[in-house]
């Protein structure tokens, strides 16, 4: 059966700092009032109380701890004043209120992940003002509308003179133009990580983060010439730029990868290998002290491919994709050893499954091909972990003719698509260790199907389990239950062969026992292609039009 919950009292330190919450929030309500009335009321004025005198004194309550416990204090209620604002909101001074009192340099992380700042201007000078030991600072993507992006430019470049500590800065769809990079490269000469995906930069705006007295007017032709211009520290310990869904292209991303010797990624950027191929030509050897470990590139280019072949045999995760379906050449990537991530998207089933047998470190896998035999991916792939599929797979699945066993490391299965009985089979009997599996459609599957499965691996691991559109009963919910001990998520069983009454019986039955087991009953919404089912580390963007001469 599934596990029961475990009535489990949150750990001592969160309870601490609740408690603390909650008493500055009373105090600050105090405040409040009396900033109303101190004008007016005869006693306040003869006792000499006003609230800024009371504010300053909470302030000292915090100043009194020691300097390791008032850091780990403060960091976290920032946290849970930060991810708890929309209920906080309604009392903006109230928000604004707390992070007066708890922000100073101690506080080394900031990630702004809500709309609701946006709009309280309040905040950004008590960050300016208090925040000078930040580290991590984040805004997420959409944070700001288009009309407000040049109102936030101001903030980013103070940030930036007055953060000097900061090694992670996380800026989507925020940056406008070269002033505030300009500000960064000037100022930030730790940073190690700078995500800009999404913001209006170009090529030439690249400059100003690099070179320390660029000029005031900066050509794209200027990049070919800039190599001998003195560059910012922060050239030499950058080595993440993210650039994914900027108007930044081949020539500006060519000088980046110059002028940055320890870059390791430019995020789901389109022109990578254009780029490398404006560098070193078709026909390159290895890049020497190249550390490139992420590449992304979707077009119908072979050339730029082989560059990407050549240039980084370092590569751990790549994506080649295709707007159309197309064939690729796979025997020219023998290079990638190095590969753990693999995301392929409309190339052809015969040269996947020819460069799968090439690659026996894959530990993740997506595919959004039609066609592809998953008997021989887990051949060709004994350490796969994770596994996702968007395109039908072939009915038909290759079998091993030796007992090697087939992902045997399998621990999350995603297949947004119809598979057919043999493929479910696979899966099912041949995964010992899937911790989740998430399927659109088996055909044919019954509830004696899954009886013969089970009894061949019971699927101790289980956690997850989503299936939409089968023939399975309740019955098939029964035996689950009984014989998958960690499962904690099943569905989608409105789309099952149960009945609306027996979905309801079960619901409160699982509510009554206080199982730790959440029935999905409605069908939720899948994502439909490659680049919603991706993690934040492959969340790829819409590819663009190359513009270097060659697609």
């Amino acid at each position: 059966m599934p596990p029961r919950r475990v009535i489990t009292p949150p750990p001592l330190v969160e309870l601490c700092v609740t408690e603390l919450m909650n008493y500055l929030r009373r105090e600050l309500m105090l405040c409040s009032q009396v900033r109303h009335y101190q004008h007016n009321s005869l006693l306040l004025r003869r006792r000499g109380i006003d609230a800024d005198s009371l504010v300053a004194e909470l302030r000292d309550h915090l100043d009194c701890l020691p300097p390791a416990l008032s850091e780990m204090v403060r960091q976290q209620i920032t946290n849970k004043l930060l991810s708890s604002s929309k209920p906080m909101a309604i009392d903006k001074g109230l928000l604004v209120g707390m992070l007066d009192i708890v922000l100073n340099i101690e506080v080394k992380t900031l990630e702004f992940g809500d709309s609701q700042f946006r709009c309280n201007s309040q905040i950004w000078p008590l960050v300016l003002k208090k925040c000078t030991g930040l580290q991590r600072f984040a805004l997420v993507s959409n944070m700001f509308t288009p009309d407000k992006i040049s109102d936030v430019q101001p903030f980013l470049i103070s940030l930036a003179s007055n953060c000097p500590l900061l090694t992670e800065l996380i800026l989507k769809d925020s940056v406008q133009g070269p002033l505030t990079l300009a500000a960064i490269g000037k100022s930030c000469h730790l940073l190690r990580t700078l995500d800009v995906t999404g913001s209006q930069i170009s090529c030439s705006d690249l400059v100003y983060l690099c070179v320390q007295s660029p000029p005031t007017v900066v050509s794209d032709k200027y990049l070919d010439s800039a190599y001998e211009q003195e560059f910012n520290p922060l050239c030499q310990t950058l080595e993440m730029l993210l650039l994914g869904n900027t108007r930044v292209r081949a020539r500006g991303a060519a000088f980046i990868l110059r002028v940055f010797p320890n870059l390791t990624s430019l995020g789901n950027f389109v022109f990578t290998a254009s780029a490398l191929k404006r560098l070193y030509g078709p026909k390159t050897r290895p890049w020497p002290g190249h550390k490139l470990k992420h590449a992304f590139y979707r077009g119908p280019s072979d050339v730029k491919l082989k560059v990407l072949a050549n240039c980084c045999p370092e590569l751990e995760s790549l994506f080649v994709g295709s707007e159309v379906p197309r064939r690729v050449g796979f025997h020219n990537f023998m290079a990638f050893k190095m590969l753990r991530r693999l995301a392929l998207e409309q190339i052809e089933c015969e040269d996947i499954m020819a460069w799968l047998r090439h690659t026996p470190n894959l530990v993740q896998l997506h595919i959004s091909s039609p066609g592809v035999d998953v008997g021989i991916v887990g051949q060709c792939c004994p350490l796969l972990g994770k596994l996702t599929v968007t395109e039908d797979p072939s009915r038909t699945v290759t079998i091993p003719n030796s007992e090697t066993p087939i992902y045997s490391k399998l621990q999350e299965l995603k297949m947004v698509c119809v598979i057919s009985l043999d493929c479910g089979a696979l899966f099912f009997t041949s995964a010992p260790k899937l911790r989740s599996i998430e399927i659109i459609r088996i055909r044919k599957l019954s509830d004696a199907v899954l009886s013969s499965w089970l009894r061949r691996n019971s699927l101790q691991f289980l956690e997850v389990l989503m299936l939409r559109h089968v023939e399975l009963t309740k019955r098939s919910v029964d035996m689950l239950l009984e014989r998958c001990p960690n499962l904690t998520r099943l569905g989608e069983v409105a789309s099952w062969d149960v009945r609306s009454w027996e979905c309801r019986r079960l619901m409160d039955w699982v509510a009554q026992e206080n199982y730790v087991l959440e029935l999905v009953p409605y069908p939720s919404r899948t994502p439909a292609t490659i680049r919603e089912l991706l993690t934040d580390k492959w969340d790829y963007w819409e590819s663009d039009e190359d513009t270097d001469g060659q697609p």
